[in-house]
This record gives structure tokens, sequence and C-alpha cells, in this order.
């Protein structure tokens, strides 16, 4: 930790001098300034208090000098409330000319450095360092000032401050070297931990403070008043520069792009001790894993050895674990802090799965050094190589998962927090493909579907739910043996959505959808009553909603024509049944 300490301040130190060298001027006024603002808004604090203990006094206190007090308690008020008046004035005055000012600096030290554009909004991103490392270098300044101020006026509350603030940085960076789980804790909640370190800093000043009036010799009450608000700002000085330095720090690939010649933009990984991958190292994970199985009581005969199970998405490791001496296996899968919310999601269906659903027993659900990690029961198997045999197994487990009967409170917990099909094909998202359309007769079809978007929905509407699984890849399919019977291994993106939906909108895999609408029925009372009309028309909307999208105009186009026959034809079928049934 000290070694990165160093680093990140080394390269600060460049990246000023790299300020003050292009932009001298703008640099210097900027700091200026800053040291203005923060001490008109120290000062617009401070007086108001002054004011209201004038307000509750007959008379001037006797800690206020006897030039000041000669203009008598009336005139001090209004004299103390313009002031205030004008150094928060003053205050709002330098914060506007130093966005002025750091517009200016950016820009000159962008066109300086002769780069081509790099990345969306780099001139708001170069506004936001320069600004940022302005006001923290003036955030130095202040606490130096603020320091030999105190030290002048109070000498013992200078060493208090001095002396706490050391400490606590001498524990911080020793834990942080000591312990690399107090540092990841650090690197995920510095923000909080620095403002409470702060908070506690002015605690501790102000019960010396009290201590000192009462067994001590103290100095006069207004000293004392003026130091104890130094010492606060000088704690939260303190805390806002380590905070502005570690953003600096994490945007350092974009800034050294951005205003050091030498420097191309880099991919900039993340810290690798903040990512799953160190703890997928062959001895780490065995290691890891064997004390997961132990606490689940499933213990394994001789040393874990773990095999590396593809998943298809970035970020999310699937480990397998083979016991043959007691022919079971296991699914071991670690999420990195990006796909926390997948994990959750997953866990949401698999802790309580429907009837029959292709996927394996979740066992644990735990945590590993702060990674989520999901355990699973896997049945003995293999994975699929041949191409043909995956879109057999892909095609059955489309047609299992149609066959699933949803419990209410599932299809009720999604639909709190989810849109469905019908809620989000709106006519604003159809009309953008007039922009594509290439005759009349196009555009009029959109203006059709527009007009039978109310029927579009109500047909969506009145569809049974199904669930719809993304991910039926060849890396995700599991055959369990002797059965052969398939499973899904990753449901991170699950979703429900009326019946048909996601199927395609080939006419091969409308014909194949219609066969396990067929094949479902038996299983799912539900579907009993729905048309091969209806299913597939949920199939081409949730297709014509993807390529809208995508901004795939052209395709959508072709979908549109499609989807109005369909209508068309539901609404006759419809006009039929109700003039027959007369």
């Amino acid at each position: 930790m000290i070694a990165d300490i160093s680093s990140s301040l080394r390269w600060n130190l460049s990246l000023g001098a790299k300020f003050a060298r292009v932009v001298p001027v703008q640099t210097t006024l900027v700091v200026v300034l800053t040291l203005v603002s923060q001490m008109s808004a120290l000062l617009a604090f401070f007086l108001p208090l002054k004011v209201v203990i004038l307000l509750g006094s007959d008379r001037v206190p006797s800690y206020i000098p006897d030039a000041i007090a000669a203009f008598g308690v009336d005139r001090l008020i209004v004299a103390l409330a313009i002031a205030t008046a004008a150094f928060f004035l003053l205050h709002l005055v330098a914060e506007r000319i130093i966005t002025l000012v750091t517009v200016s600096g950016s820009r000159r030290l962008l066109s300086k450095s002769q780069k081509m554009v790099l990345f969306e909004k780099q001139e708001q991103v170069a506004e936001n360092a320069y600004e940022r490392f302005s006001r923290t270098f003036a955030g130095g300044i202040f606490v130096v000032l603020a320091l030999a101020v105190v030290a002048v006026l109070y000498n013992n509350m200078f060493w208090v401050v001095a002396g706490y603030a050391s400490l606590t940085t001498i524990l911080i960076v020793g834990l942080g070297s000591w312990s690399l789980t107090f540092r990841e804790r650090l690197a995920s909640d510095l923000s909080q931990t620095l403002k409470l370190g702060a908070a506690i800093g002015f605690l501790f000043g102000f019960a010396f403070l009290v201590t000192d009036f009462l067994v001590f010799d103290p100095p006069g009450v207004m000293i004392a008043i003026v130091s104890l608000l130094l010492a606060r700002q000088i704690f939260n000085r303190i805390s806002g520069i380590a905070q502005d330095l570690t953003a600096l720090e994490g945007q350092r690939a974009r800034y050294d792009a951005l205003f050091f010649h030498g420097k191309p933009l880099s991919r900039q990984e993340p810290q690798a001790a903040r990512t799953i991958w160190p703890l997928l190292e062959r001895d780490t994970r065995d290691q890891w894993v064997s004390q997961l199985l132990r606490q689940r009581a499933l213990k394994c005969e001789g040393p874990v050895r773990t095999v590396w199970q593809p998943m298809g998405i970035s970020n999310i490791a699937a480990l397998r674990v083979n016991d043959s001496e007691h022919r079971r296996e296991f699914l071991v899968k670690l999420f990195d802090h990006n796909r926390r919310s997948m994990s959750l999601h997953e866990t949401s269906l698999l802790s309580a799965p429907p009837n029959d659903l292709p996927a394996p027993k979740l066992l644990e659900n735990a945590e590993i050094r702060h990674f989520s990690c999901l355990l699973y029961a896997l049945p003995l198997g293999s994975s699929v190589i041949d191409p043909r045999r995956v879109r057999e197994l892909t095609l059955s487990l489309r047609s299992l998962i149609l066959e699933i009967e949803l419990p209410t409170s599932l299809i009720a917990h999604y639909r709190r927090s989810h849109l469905l099909l019908w809620q989000r094909i709106d006519s604003a998202m159809l009309l953008r493909l007039r922009v594509a359309a290439g005759n009349p007769e196009q555009e009029q079809r959109v203006e059709d579907l527009v007009r039978c978007l109310p029927t579009l929905r109500r047909h969506l509407e009145t569809l049974p739910l199904a669930l719809l699984n993304p991910d039926v890849t060849q890396a995700t399919i599991w055959v369990e043996e002797p059965e052969q019977k398939p499973l899904l291994l990753n449901w991170a993106r699950w979703s429900l959505d009326p019946a048909g939906a996601g199927w395609g909108d080939r006419e091969e895999q409308l014909e194949q959808l219609v066969a396990a609408l067929e094949k479902a029925i038996p299983k799912r009372s539900c579907l009993s009553n729905v048309r091969p009309e209806q299913v597939q028309l949920a199939a081409l909307t949730f297709s014509l909603e993807a390529n809208l999208l995508r901004q795939q105009f052209p395709e959508a186009l072709n979908l549109v024509a499609r989807i109005l026959e369909l209508l068309d034809l539901l609404d006759a079928e419809s006009r039929d049944g109700h003039s027959g049934s007369q």
C-alpha cells in the first residue's frame, strides 16, 4: 500500500507540474480564487453565529475587542449581517470565475497535447481533472495556513490536530499494508471512512477544548472558537484531499492520454486485488473451494481439484469439482463486483425454482472475499461439442422451458420489478421506423401498426407468461448421464415474457414454436386456449423490439408487415368466432 501511495503522489506531482508549465496563469488564478472561496465560505458560516450570540445579549461580550465593541450591539449586528452577505456573495463570484478559468485552462491543455478525440465528453473530463487538482492544491495550502494560524493562536490545539491526523494516517496505511481485507474495505468505502475519521477528529479536538477550559489554562473564548472551527475545516480538507487524489488516480489512464504527449490511451484494467482473477489461480481456487464445500458438510476425499467451465459471460467464472470417490460433481460460480446483480437475479429464481426447471440444484449462496459465489450440485454428465447436437438440445431446452408452470409468487415479484413486452413497445419507438422507410407503402405500414398498437398489446397481454433464457449456448448446456437430460448452467439473465417471445422470427423457428406449443399444452393448462398465431405474434414482436433497440430498421420494417398480417388473421378469427357463436 505504501508503494501505491508513493506512486500516486509522484504521478499527481507530475500532473501538477504539467498544469503549472502549460497554463501557469490559469492555475495560479484558480488556486488563489479557490482559497478566497473557501475562506469566504468559512467566514459566511462563522459570522452568523456571532450575530445570533449578539441577538441574545444586552451588551457586547467582553471577549470582543474594544475597538469593535465601541460600535454598540445594534450597529455590530448590522455590520456582521452585511459582512456575512458580502462574504457569501464573494464566495459565489469566486466559484463562477473558477468555472470560467477552469474551462479556459483545460481547453488550452487539450490543444497543447495535440491529441485526436479519445472518448466521449473528453472536454468535460479534462475540466473536472483540472478543477479537481487545483482544488486539491488549494486545499493543501489552506491546511498549511490553517495549521500555522492554530499554532500561533492555540499551540496545544495545534498539537492535538496534528497528532490526531498523523496517528490516523499511520494507522490507516499500516492496516492497509498488513491486511488485504482492510484494504479492500477501505477502497470500497473510502469516502465514508474519511468522513468518519474527520468527524472523530473534530470531536477529539472539542473534547480537548472542554478539558482545557475545565482543568488547565485555556486561551480566550474567541481564540478557542476560531481554533476549533479551523480544526474542523482542517480535518474536512484533509479528507477531501485524500478523496480527490484517489479519484484522480482512478482516472489515471485517461488523464495521461489527455495531457501527456507520449502516452496514448490504454485500456485501464482494475487492480488485480479488486477482481476475481487472483482467486482463480490453481492453488488459490482449490483452497477456497475446499473450504466452501466443508461449510456445506460436503467433504471430498483427498485434495479438491477444480476444472474451468466456460460460461460465455465476462467476469463470471465457473469451476467444476469432480468427486469421483462419491460419484458426484459440483459447480461453483464466482461473480465479479460488476456482476453482483446477475448473481442476485439468478439466486431469486434458483433458490425456489419452478418444477422441472432444467437447472442444477442451488446448494449455497456465499461470499468469497466480498465476491458473490453460488454453489450447485451438478449431476454427472458432460458438455456438448457436436454443433448438430447443440442445435437439437437448444430446441429441446426451449421446449422444456415453455412447458414450465410458473409459480404465482414468481410472476408477481417479477411484474413488480420489470416491464413486460406489451409495456415496452410504444408508439414513439415504432415511429422511429419512418426514418428508414423507403416508400409510402412502408410508411403506411408503420402508421397502421401504431394505430393497431392497442390491439397488439391486448393480444400479448392475454398470453400466459413463460421463462426466457437468452444464454442457451454450447458453453451453458450440460447433458446429464445416462438419461441424456439437458440442463442450463447459466440463469443470470432470465426473464419473463409472453409465451413465444425469444424464439426468433425465421419461418423455421416459428414452426418449431408451434410444435413446442402443441407439446406443452398437455402440461400447461393455461396454454390450451392459446392460438398458434398468438405465440408467433409474441415471437415477432420480441424480434421487432430487439431490432429497434439495435437500430436495425430495415429488418424491423420487414417484421412490421408480418405482424400486421397476424393481427388481421387473429381479428378475422375473432370475428368468425363471434358470428359462429351467434
